[in-house]
């Protein structure tokens, strides 16, 4: 059955050529955006992890730069009841002549020195430690790449800061950052006592938006951002760019369900005869029914070999050719080669079945007549 199956599936070499071509494509899709889709939703937790249980304060025109909220009236915030603390934040874009940015914008964030280490107390170090003075300064492991690696300096807006450390990949927002001292960041920009936003941290992270809604009714020229406000964009957004991406893989991986179907359709009814012989000297409705399932599983699994390897290999290069740019944009893994494969095995069986059964369920002096 084996031998008659592989035989039966490659008689055609053009047909069975079109068919491991359908859905070598479908599973080269669905690896690659699954791997961006895995990757989004990295970068989509860590983000969340990074805001959780923290309120934000702004002003209502926006996080990056355009808001200029002074930074004695926001630490006053302290002394409201349930605060733990309140921390200024100024944000610039590293680079003014950049308008459109594939992921996270590369950005210099200014953080009070003494600060630093309870902001970023998440993340670990690639090598170095924290500044310890206005003139030293972080680097992101993608912003630092672009310097190769351990560079002793990094300059911006005309002045040198000598980089006290790099971090570690987050796969977030700190892979794009420059993190300067606050003070230091508002003296390149000449913008003394001002800051983006503040970030306030609740003596109990349970009652944060309890205390962001009290906070919003006091200060009402500011908007207050709860943290289960922020948590819930980004699962929205989470959402959304997975049903884009997974979502696009999953057709074209079904497409090339659908050309099976098709395709052993075809074979089915050009080998009627054939089947009806194959009947008549003792072959069994389910030798039959077997013997096209396993050529539909035979040109499957040559198309998903081959779609797989092609998808994962496109994707590693993609990524140490963009990696250059700092820019990560797959995550390619083997639990998602073994989903996509799953999938697209299990997608060539139900484009084969009605044709077998089809095939399986003529009786013999009904084929001889065609």
């Amino acid at each position: 059955m084996w031998r008659l199956a592989w035989k039966g599936a490659f008689s055609l070499k053009f047909r069975a050529f079109l068919v491991i071509l359908g859905v070598a494509a479908g599973c080269f899709s669905l690896t690659a955006m699954g791997a961006m889709a895995f990757h989004f939703h990295k970068l989509a937790s860590r983000f969340e992890s990074a805001v959780g249980g923290k309120i934000f304060i702004r002003e209502r025109s926006g996080f990056f730069g355009a808001g200029a909220i002074d930074e004695q009236q926001l630490l006053q915030l302290k002394k409201e009841p349930g605060v733990s603390d309140v921390i200024p934040l100024m944000v610039a874009r590293l680079h003014a002549h950049e308008i459109f940015v594939i992921g996270f914008p590369e950005i210099t964030l200014g953080i009070p020195l003494e600060k630093i280490p309870s902001l970023l107390k998440d993340v670990s170090f690639l090598w170095g430690r924290y500044p310890e003075n206005p003139e030293e300064c972080l680097l992101g492991i993608n912003i630092a790449t672009q310097e190769g690696m351990h560079p002793d300096s990094f300059e911006y807006e005309g002045k040198k800061f000598r980089v006290a450390g790099v971090l570690a990949r987050t796969n977030g927002p700190e892979d794009e950052e420059m993190i300067l001292p606050l003070s230091s960041l508002q003296a390149v920009l000449g913008r003394h006592r001002l800051v983006s936003y503040g970030v306030v941290i609740p003596q109990n992270e349970n009652q944060a938006d309890t205390l962001a809604e009290t906070l919003g009714q006091k200060y009402t020229l500011w908007q207050v951002v709860p943290p289960s406000l922020l948590s819930r964009e980004i699962k929205k957004s989470a959402v959304l760019w997975n049903f884009l991406t997974l979502g696009t893989g999953v057709l074209s991986a079904f497409i090339g369900g659908i050309l099976i179907l098709v395709v052993m359709m075809m074979a089915v009814r050009e080998r009627i005869k054939e089947i009806a012989v194959s009947s008549i000297v003792g072959a069994s409705r389910f030798q039959i029914f077997m013997g096209f399932i396993l050529e539909s599983l035979f040109l499957s699994f040559w198309g998903s070999l081959i779609g797989l390897t092609a998808g994962f290999s496109a994707v590693t290069m993609a990524n140490g050719i963009f990696a250059k740019q700092g820019i990560i944009l797959f995550e390619p893994n083997l639990k998602l080669i073994g989903y996509a494969f799953v999938l697209s095995i299990g997608l060539s069986l139900f484009g084969g079945f009605y044709p077998a059964w089809y095939g399986a369920s003529l009786e013999p002096a009904e084929a001889l007549r065609r």
